[in-house]
């Protein structure tokens, strides 16, 4: 890479406004030095003129590139947005053209994972399931419970006793569970169905009454729920507030790498396309978010995730 020099004593120096070289030909990427000029020259606002100092003239002329911009105070959405619209320009620049195809894909991989948590952490899928099977094993749990009030009415003594033996089981473990939370529901069923496995009483009052497909079904229900709220459980850790955040970080450094390499490239040949017109696009993107932010700089609103049920 192109190592450009500065020179104290040159910053000031009325050459920088006023230099014959500074629209020189670009630097050529090998050499690194400027085409069309001379190894040395004599004089130049008093001081000895080399390649070196041209180079920096150059660098100083051609030096609008990349815009900066804050990406900490972006919220997700903005800040996952803003990356793909980078990485939109990028690619419709053809990355491979401009040598920085590496630095792309790396910038696309990070994106691309942070892009999944992002949705986790917003609105899994898996939680409209969990719902529903919970809604499932309440209809199960339900029913059986009133069938077997039912069957204390019933006219045959044996179906009776039946029903009593059953309905004082369930009765032990309170009139609300479907009301539970989700962890408790799911613990105080367990302990139901273990119940009507284990207990000679219940087992004859199950198969009795008719409710084995019943019973069937809140086992399945019950089951089904565990995994799948075990799984949403799995996925919310992983898109955690932590998590997100260190992927940012390592998005933020593949960014700056992509971007350090087209500005190389865009000094290194003087700000001629693909680098120039890659560059424009890029700046103009970074000033309507940074527009953005400056409009929302007085009274920032701190981005909350809402807490999934539980």
């Amino acid at each position: 890479m192109l190592m450009v020099t500065t020179f104290p004593k040159y910053r000031k120096s009325p050459c920088l406004q006023q230099c014959p070289f500074r629209n020189a030909g670009g630097v050529t990427a090998r050499s690194g030095k400027l085409s069309g000029v001379p190894e040395t020259l004599p004089q130049h606002c008093g001081e000895p003129v080399n390649q070196s100092f041209i180079i920096f003239h150059t660098f100083l002329n051609f030096h609008n590139m990349l815009a900066s911009i804050d990406l900490k105070t972006m919220r997700n959405s903005e800040y996952i947005q803003f990356m793909h619209d980078t990485l939109g320009i990028t690619v419709a620049n053809d990355p491979a053209a401009m040598l920085v195809l590496t630095q792309y894909l790396a910038l696309k991989a990070v994106v691309t994972t942070l892009d999944g948590l992002f949705v986790t952490d917003q609105a899994s899928p898996l939680t409209a399931q969990v719902a529903a099977l919970d809604l499932r094993r309440d209809a199960a749990l339900n029913g059986i419970t009133a069938l077997a009030n039912a069957y204390t009415y019933h006219f045959d003594p044996v179906l009776k006793t039946h029903a009593d033996t059953l309905s004082h089981q369930l009765g032990l473990y309170g009139a609300g569970v479907a009301k539970d939370n989700y962890q408790s529901e799911t613990n105080t069923i367990n302990s139901i169905l273990n119940d009507w496995n284990t207990q000679p009483a219940l087992v004859a009052a199950i198969t009795a009454l008719g409710l084995t497909a019943w019973k069937t079904e809140l086992e399945t229900a019950n089951t089904s729920f565990g995994t799948v709220y075990l799984q949403r459980t799995q996925q919310m850790g992983a898109a955690s507030a932590d998590t997100i955040n260190a992927k940012r970080i390592e998005c933020n450094n593949a960014y700056y790498l992509l971007r350090s390499f087209i500005d190389s490239y865009f000094t290194i040949n003087g700000g001629a396309d693909p680098y120039g017109k890659v560059t424009n696009e890029l700046n103009a993107l970074i000033d309507q978010y940074n527009v953005l932010l400056a409009g929302r700089a007085a009274s920032p609103a701190p981005e909350t995730t809402p807490a999934p049920k539980a």
